[in-house]
This record gives structure tokens, sequence and C-alpha cells, in this order.
């Protein structure tokens, strides 16, 4: 219930000293009928599991897929956010982004949830774009770039 429990903000997330994306490369698929078996969910689902693993009670964990929709992905989780959040009365967020990516995050998640959400954002060191140094290395430049050309559409995205 909104309210109710505490908020957890992370610096960054790591299980046993990987990253969470590492590890959702080797994810396994549990099946009610027979065990597990390789495969790759969706990113929601693989982090509840990843999460479930490493000791966050499960009843705090909401895992909401969606599907890539006009707009790419980050414009689809923050409608299928939008949508839960505004079922089940939530009026605050932070987002969990990383990087240079944050800011764009957190402004189509406010787009897509409304003035009556408020929504902020907490951004998590990239390893692969580190603040003090992304300009030495070309996935700094790439992710940077990226985010760039991104700007126009981010500055003309509206509620559909």
């Amino acid at each position: 219930m909104p309210g109710r429990d505490a908020n957890i903000y992370l610096k960054s997330l790591t299980i046993g000293g990987k990253s969470i994306h590492a590890l959702q490369r080797n994810m396994h698929v549990g099946h009610a009928d027979r065990g597990p078996s390789p495969g790759r969910p969706n990113y929601a689902e693989a982090l509840a599991y990843h999460l479930r693993n490493a000791g966050v009670e499960p009843q705090r964990i909401t895992a909401i897929p969606s599907p890539t929709i006009n707009g790419g992905h980050t414009w689809s989780n923050a409608k299928a956010f939008a949508a839960v959040a505004k079922r089940e009365g939530i009026s605050s967020v932070d987002v969990l982004s990383m990087g240079v990516h944050a800011r764009r995050s957190r402004h189509l998640y406010q787009v897509a949830c409304g003035e009556n959400i408020l929504v902020g954002v907490v951004s998590i060191v990239d390893p692969l774009a580190k603040p003090d140094n992304w300009w030495s290395h070309r996935i700094g430049w790439a992710t940077v770039l990226k985010e760039i050309i991104g700007l126009p559409v981010l500055l003309l995205r509206t509620d559909d």
C-alpha cells in the first residue's frame, strides 16, 4: 500500500559482485509444471527474480512487463507503470535509471504519469560511461550521443 513501506534507493545494483544486467543474461524460467529452463524473460521478471534471490521480500516487488510500443523501451515502461500507478493510487515514484539516461527517463515517466503523480529520479553510475571519464571510451561517446539524438523526441513527447 502506498505510504506504508519505506522506499529503497540504490546507488548501484550488483548481486554477488555481478551487475544485474549481466545476471539477466543467465536467467532461467521457472515453470509451474516442471523445473526451470534456460530462457530470457522480460526485464521486469528478470529483475524481480534477482531481487527475490538477493533477499528482497517478494510482496515488495511488483514486476510490470511492458511490450515495446511506438516511442521505445523507456516510453513503453513509463506507460505501463503509469497505468498501474493510476489504478493503485500511487502519487509519487522515483525512477531508477543509469547515467545520462536518467534525465530523459524522469521526463518520459512524468509525461506518462501526468501531473497528479510526482516523478523523481535516482541516477546510478553507468559502469560503461562513468561521469569522470566517459569521453575516453567509445561506449561513453555512444551513450551520450544516443541521449542527444533522443532530445527531439523527448522535447516533443506528450501523453498519447
